[in-house]
């Protein structure tokens, strides 16, 4: 089997959909015969091949106000990549961008008018109508404006889930979504991390040294996009009002278009220190583990990877109660509050930090009992199996895809 992911989240220094991918692809290679491609756009058209993988980048433009991430701006390009890739089945990550799932499923069409079984299937990492169509233009808009592009978008959201051929995700909030738009079989997939890398034992005083932060100090911790959807300016207002009797200070590692702001706040505040976005899973690890607490203010999460992550390392976390976020800090592993507030947070904060220990430790085991990547990666090759034989028991006939279809 030749399973392709195409999305446009894939950079130097993205995210969940990053860390996805690649740990897929190296299980894929490790325990299994099957094929990886990645199909994303780049600075220029190029084409990386190994045994049994192979990246396509085509030329794209970074996304206005959304850099480094880039888009598709040639269709013959994207539909010429995934005809020579040839995959059986198309992952679209980032669903909700028109050139990936209109190439997606161009090439479904193209597949099968040869005779070939091929799927496409959607990985539901963002509840795209509410987190962008709305929270964006909400601040211009207004609420009623923002509300009614949210239901465009839930329409559109719902036609391309409705054509493909498997609907899955991480979040059990998220798949409920999914059915209150009609879609009803999406697939529960586990979480899944790396538990030996990510373990309290990456734990490193150095790290404190560098940021000269002292052993007694409160350590807080986020690794992540520094964006407007990470509301990651409610995490300093947090520091702020966190008791001086802590003596706490924030790290912040990442990347994104808010990191002058943030810079500009660190200058006047010392508790506050920025990192770069940290490269390869023993840095991210090491930093993490070193912290005390996790924290994040984030409320469109889906997998939430970052969470899991420091969960891993030990560490509690505090959140909001929003996204994927409810279904990852279960009880006894942290505290959630409401979105958008600062000072709310800076209370769990102090709550959290009087029994840090024990809800690290609970942490930990949560993570170790429900999150091994054989069990999540074997769940989604199940999946991919289980809809290729489908599609191909009803694809006998060339002529399956309509006219239609083949059209977009």
């Amino acid at each position: 089997m030749i399973v392709c992911d195409l999305t446009h989240a894939y950079t130097p220094t993205s995210g969940g959909i990053r860390t996805y991918i690649n740990d897929k692809r190296q299980h894929l290679l490790e325990h299994t015969e099957h094929t990886h491609v990645l199909v994303v756009p780049g600075e220029e058209d190029v084409v990386e091949r190994g045994e049994r993988w192979a990246t396509w980048r085509v030329k794209g433009p970074t996304i206005p106000f959304a850099a480094p991430y880039r888009f598709f701006p040639r269709r013959s390009r994207l539909d010429a990549a995934l005809r020579e890739a040839r995959p059986d089945l198309v992952e679209l990550n980032t669903y909700y961008m028109p050139p990936e799932a209109g190439a997606a499923y161009r090439y479904r069409a193209w597949a099968r008018a040869q005779g070939r079984t091929a799927a496409v299937a959607v990985h539901y990492h963002t509840d795209f109508a509410h987190s962008y169509a709305k929270q964006y233009t909400a601040p211009v808009l207004g609420e009623r404006l923002s509300g009614g592009l949210e239901r465009l978008a839930a329409r559109y959201v719902r036609g391309i889930l409705g054509r493909a051929d498997a609907v899955l995700t991480f979040s059990e909030q998220h798949r409920q979504s999914i059915q209150t738009l009609g879609i009803a079989d999406a697939r529960l997939v586990p979480q899944f991390i790396d538990l030996d890398t990510f373990h309290p034992k990456r734990a490193d005083p150095a790290v404190r040294e560098r940021l000269g932060v002292e052993p007694d100090q409160l350590l807080l911790v986020y690794a992540g996009r520094f964006d407007t959807e990470k509301h990651v300016h409610v995490l300093v207002d947090a520091l702020e009002s966190v008791s001086p009797a802590l003596r706490p200070a924030l790290v912040m590692a990442g990347d994104g278009p808010l990191r002058h702001e943030l810079e500009a706040r660190a200058a006047t505040s010392p508790a506050l220190h920025l990192l770069p976005f940290q490269v390869g899973k023993e840095a991210v690890a090491r930093l993490l583990a070193t912290g005390d607490m996790y924290v994040t203010a984030g409320p469109h999460e889906v997998a939430a990877f970052s969470v899991v992550e420091a969960q891993a390392c030990g560490l509690p976390t505090v959140g909001v109660e929003a996204g994927g976020l409810v279904g990852r800090v279960v009880p006894g592993t942290g505290f959630l509050g409401p979105v958008g507030d600062g000072e709310a947070m800076a209370r769990n904060i102090e709550r959290a930090a009087r029994d840090r220990e024990a809800l690290g430790r609970r942490a930990r085991a949560y993570v170790e009992a429900h999150y091994g990547s054989d069990r999540a990666f074997g769940a989604i090759l199940d999946l991919y199996e289980e809809t290729l034989q489908r599609v191909g028991q009803g694809a006998a006939s060339p002529s399956l895809p309509s006219d239609d279809e083949a059209r977009r």
